[in-house]
């Protein structure tokens, strides 16, 4: 689950470089469009397996 999470903030951040940002407006980009995806992403598993 932390692989697939990590693949996608890369993935983003690069993305993101792409688009001719700085290395200093990366990171806070990636927290705000990012976060809540990842979060929905490493609790689904748990909360589905105590149902």
């Amino acid at each position: 689950m932390g692989g697939q999470n990590a693949i996608l903030i890369v993935e983003f951040a690069n993305l993101e470089m792409q688009r001719d940002k700085g290395l200093m407006e990366v990171p806070p980009a990636i927290a705000l469009l990012s976060l809540r995806p990842i979060l929905m992403a490493s609790w689904f598993p748990f909360r589905a397996a105590f149902r």
